[in-house]
């Protein structure tokens, strides 16, 4: 159960909210790990006296900061996709039930 001082969601209540939960769970590992690696670039890079200046012109580490990036993109981007037609995925439910508000009491119709 979900209280204020919780850091987790509430207990899903449906297959596909727990589908939500767990490419939640997903995406923060990837944004931990681009965080930690930019936090390492960041504090080696004041700490170091010494800059190489070939990296300006290095075509090889080019590549690499083009395709490490797009593979990071492909591993969030079809888990996403997939996740997305899970939700516009319709059901035949055997009914449904219609709430309707008003000011002092609720109306329920059945279909």
């Amino acid at each position: 159960m979900s209280n204020w001082s919780s850091l987790y969601f509430q207990e899903p209540g449906g297959y596909v909210i727990e589908e939500f939960v767990f490419f939640h769970d997903y995406i923060i590992f990837y944004i931990i790990m681009i965080t930690f690696f930019v936090l390492f670039i960041i504090g080696f890079s004041s700490v170091s006296n010494n800059l190489n200046m070939f990296l300006l012109d290095y075509d090889a580490l080019e590549v690499v900061w083009i395709i490490i990036p797009l593979i990071i993109l492909l591993l969030i981007g079809v888990p996403s996709l997939i996740l997305l037609y899970l939700v516009e995925e319709k059901l035949n439910w055997l009914f449904s039930v219609k709430v309707r508000g008003h000011q002092w009491y609720w109306s329920y119709y059945e279909n």
